[in-house]
């Protein structure tokens, strides 16, 4: 009996033992758990001095002078582990828990441009850049109908990283069994970093309940610009917003103007929300514009819709507000509009 208890207890035993080292063996595989506590806000002076210090110092590589210069300025032991976890280019200005998986905002204090990132931490791997080009799918655009369009229309058509300046992004969704979806946006331009904006192109970061990386797709395309409507995206204008209280009356042939409130930087756009009655009026062309506070992250602006007024008589315009990848959706919000044709 002594003999049967020994053995119980000794399996016992390495159980708990070997499931503590499991536990260890995948935290250490998963690299350093990344909190609020290795967020760092060094003063302008102070990310100046270390700039000029680190930048043209001979000798010494700028990396190991800036995690120095960091540590003396008063970083914390979590802001310093960061930082030495980036390969000691980045630091981290601020941090949003998100769940299993968190995002993390950083800056590169030494690049010539793009010197914000954006960061998805805690997971499996433990660090993902959501602009390293090798987490991009490599067939999505190819396949997607609407970027095929623009690149036949701009065959100089390329995606570059959004902004990432703020922290109201990526957005989040949650999957089926505890797994979340990072949906980040991107642009799309015309061939280079300051060449004319087309659109946006929005990519989702998958992760499983236990946050494994599980991969990414292609989630939607939208557009900025319509070329054929001649109205050119960021740009102010002062046309009040359209009242759907308020009946549009137009004359036969004409065209006119439908006007929404919209903000792309979250996903969502306007778009018909049931076919147009063909004989009374046709659509001629959208256009996104930013409003003149337009550089704020998060600015938002306004949708320019132009139809064409065919035939005489009365039918309605329905638009309803909604992510281009989520499909068969009724939209957050809908506006109709009774369209009036006169001779």
């Amino acid at each position: 009996m002594k003999f049967f208890i020994a053995v119980v207890l000794f399996m016992f035993c390495f159980f708990i033992l070997a499931t503590v080292q499991d536990e260890r063996a995948h935290a250490q595989g998963s690299g350093q758990t990344v909190g609020k506590e290795a967020v760092w806000r060094p003063g302008t002076g102070v990310m100046d001095g270390i700039r000029e210090k680190c930048g043209s110092l001979m000798g010494v590589p700028s990396s190991d002078c800036f995690v120095l210069s960091t540590e003396r300025a008063g970083a914390s032991p979590q802001a310093l582990a960061f930082i030495r976890s980036t390969g000691n280019t980045a630091y981290l200005r601020d941090f949003r828990e998100m769940g299993r998986v968190d995002v993390a905002y950083v800056h590169y204090p030494f690049r010539a441009n793009e010197n914000e990132g954006c960061l998805l931490v805690n997971g499996d791997p433990p660090i993902i850049d959501v602009d390293d080009p090798k987490y991009k799918p490599k067939d999505g655009l190819q396949k997607d109908r609407r970027f095929n369009s623009l690149l036949k229309e701009f065959p100089k058509v390329s995606v570059w990283p959004g902004a990432r300046s703020g922290t109201d992004y990526p957005l989040l969704q949650k999957l089926a069994g505890n797994g979340q979806r990072f949906v980040v946006r991107y642009l799309l331009l015309n061939g280079c970093h300051s060449c004319e904006r087309l659109g946006n192109a929005w990519f989702s970061f998958d992760f499983d309940g236990m946050g494994k990386f599980v991969g990414t797709r292609l989630m939607g395309i939208d557009r900025d610009t319509r070329p054929d409507t001649g109205i050119e995206g960021n740009v102010a204008i002062e046309d009040d917003f359209t009242d759907p209280k308020k009946t549009i009356e137009v004359a036969s042939g004409r065209e006119f103007t439908i006007v929404l409130g919209s903000n792309r930087t979250t996903g969502y756009q306007w778009d018909l929300a049931k076919p147009l009655d063909k004989g009374t009026v046709e659509l001629v062309g959208s256009a996104y514009k930013i409003l003149q506070d337009g550089g704020k992250v998060g600015a938002g602006g306004k949708e320019v819709w132009t139809f064409r007024a065919l035939g005489e008589g009365k039918t309605m315009i329905t638009m309803k507000y909604m992510r281009p990848w989520e499909k068969n959706t009724a939209g957050v919000k809908t506006v109709t509009f009774e369209i009036v044709v006169k001779k």
